[in-house]
């Protein structure tokens, strides 16, 4: 393996009850500010109900339960892009499904 690819390895959350902090690849601004991570909160049953939608639609509320995890807007979450999406996605399945693993590295 390249030093390059281990200097990118990506280490995902251990502990699905601590909060965990992604560092982005690729900054994102909202108005004057730039975000440089998202730090994702242990899922609860509040962030739950706050998601409202139709059964078995987790796939299209992924933007949302990131945001809600993350303590970001919709804004912010629409903007991330490839790895950092990728990522985030399995840092919001890794605390949605208590710790079950997250997957390979996208």
């Amino acid at each position: 393996m390249s030093s390059e690819k281990k200097a990118d390895a990506f280490e995902g959350p251990t502990d699905p009850y601590e909060p965990f902090t992604l560092k982005l690849t690729a900054p994102v601004t909202r108005g004057s500010e730039t975000i440089t991570e998202l730090t994702f909160q242990p899922f609860t049953a509040g962030l739950q109900r706050k998601i409202k939608t139709p059964h078995d639609q987790l796939f299209a509320l992924m933007p949302e339960l990131v945001g809600l995890l993350s303590g970001q807007p919709t804004g912010v979450v629409d903007k991330l892009g490839g790895r950092d999406w990728a990522r985030a996605q399995q840092v919001a399945q890794f605390f949605f499904a208590g710790g079950q693993g997250v997957g390979s590295e996208p």
